[in-house]
């Protein structure tokens, strides 16, 4: 496993995702969306990037990180979560899940653990308990702006990315880089910047089109003064 990733980003959840988290924990923070199903069990909507703001999309019937654009990016997969009330609430145990929370994230027995997704609605494994839902559960932590999730059944394996594109999701003992922009801050950064850069090719060819009828009145007033045109 570790030979086959190399390097390995961390997850990185949206803001709106962690805000519903921390506000189903008794936070003062907004959540992206709530639905109500069966004994009050409140199931979130949230979108997740790695630190390299690739998607997540289902490939071959695996989860895999990649870039969408244009038309593609209707592929993403929306990540449906629950807070899992069997553990300690301080760890911020969550279960995740794909497809409306029909398919779980789960992660398989061994030494050696491998993310599988398994076809089990995320609020059946909310009531079962600590036991069956163990290997579903991920607990969120944040260290210098990077939110991780590490597996509640492996601790020390962590959910993350291959630095290649189109690869599946996996976990990893070495959860990769620390210092990284949050997606808001990044997102609105890049936001800024593009709208910079749209704004000075615009100023430049305003410019541009100035100089050039600048220079053509000044070569006509030369050529009038020289008695040649």
């Amino acid at each position: 496993m570790a030979s086959r990733w190399g390097t390995f980003p961390a997850l990185q959840q949206h803001c709106e995702a962690i805000e519903s988290l921390k506000h189903s924990l008794n936070t003062t923070q907004q959540k992206s969306e709530e639905e109500k199903v069966g004994a009050q069990v409140a199931v979130f909507k949230s979108r997740i990037w790695d630190v390299n703001q690739k998607s997540l999309y289902l490939q071959d019937n695996q989860l895999v990180a990649g870039y969408l654009q244009g038309p593609n990016s209707a592929l993403e997969e929306k990540i449906y979560w629950v807070h899992n009330d069997a553990f300690d609430h301080q760890k911020f145990p969550v279960i995740l899940s794909i497809q409306d929370g029909q398919r779980c994230l789960a992660c398989s027995p061994g030494a050696w653990p491998s993310l599988q997704l398994e076809s089990i609605n995320i609020t059946d494994l909310h009531r079962d308990g600590h036991e069956a839902s163990t290997r579903f559960t991920f607990l969120l932590s944040s260290r210098d702006g990077i939110w991780q999730f590490e597996s509640a059944a492996h601790p020390g394996w962590f959910l993350c990315t291959s630095t290649k594109t189109s690869e599946p999701l996996g976990l990893t003992q070495d959860p990769g880089p620390s210092h990284v922009y949050r997606e808001e801050r990044f997102r609105m950064t890049s936001e800024s910047t593009n709208q910079r850069v749209l704004w000075w090719s615009i100023a430049q060819t305003v410019i541009l089109i100035l100089t050039g009828i600048w220079q053509m009145r000044h070569l006509k007033s030369f050529f009038e003064a020289k008695k040649l045109v």
